[in-house]
């Protein structure tokens, strides 16, 4: 449990600030004497890294709910025990804490929800290009600003990756089947 606590933290902060994280990583490594093996499993180049761990986050950030990272559904889980055992039967949620690996009860998770919404405007997209040959568009008009959105890249780089979020409304639409 430790061990989970402790790599959500870490998530958390990859994703706050990848800049330090990467500095941090390249600090282990000088202090582990791993640039010392000769070793080719990093391409020498901070930006590069940068880069990897932006991408590495966006994948992180759609296990986000209520509170933290790395939340895991059961059926999530379940279907991963499938995978790991070549589809073989075990018993459903083996192995599965829902303690460590769900949000706290107490947290309203809307991301969950989001999540599922897409999925079913992706579906519906798919269905309108089959029937009528063409994606479906969408336009969003913005009027005015609130100043809570002020702060929309910071956001998208905390809670969202672009092709999921409505800080990125091209890019989420284009992955989800409408022309925005």
């Amino acid at each position: 449990r430790a061990f989970c606590e402790v790599t959500f933290a870490g998530y958390a902060e990859a994703v706050r600030d990848p800049v330090e994280a990467v500095r941090m990583v390249d600090e282990a490594k000088k202090m582990l004497k791993l640039d010392d093996e000769a070793n080719d499993h990093w391409y020498p180049s901070s930006e590069f890294d940068v880069e990897m761990l932006t991408k590495c986050n966006d994948y992180v950030k759609r296990t986000f709910e209520g509170d933290r990272y790395g939340v895991i559904k059961s059926d999530r889980w379940n279907d991963a025990n499938r995978w790991l055992l070549n589809g073989e039967k075990s018993e459903p949620d083996f192995g599965f804490d829902s303690t460590v690996w769900n949000a706290p009860g107490n947290v309203l998770a809307g991301n969950g929800l989001a999540r599922k919404m897409m999925e079913d405007a992706n579906a519906s997209a798919v269905h309108f290009k089959q029937t009528y040959g063409r994606r479906p568009s969408l336009a969003v008009i913005t009027v005015g600003s609130l100043k809570r959105y002020s702060h929309s890249d910071r956001r998208l780089q905390i809670y969202s990756d672009p092709i999921n979020s409505w800080f990125s409304k091209t890019k989420s639409g284009e992955a989800n089947g409408f022309d925005v």
